[in-house]
């Protein structure tokens, strides 16, 4: 494997990372959209990196 495959292996994961970490919160957020929508739950959903 030389430098470039590397380079694009590289900058590929981060890019699916990325995409995955987006997805991920875009889904917590309609989530917590439809339950605001009903009235079941009143806070704000977590936004923390880790959690």
């Amino acid at each position: 494997m030389n430098k470039n495959t590397s380079l694009i292996l590289g900058s590929l994961f981060i890019l699916a990372s990325g995409l995955i970490y987006t997805i991920e919160r875009l889904s917590s957020y309609v989530y917590w959209l439809a339950q605001i929508n009903t009235g079941s739950w009143q806070t704000n959903p977590g936004i923390s990196f880790f959690g």
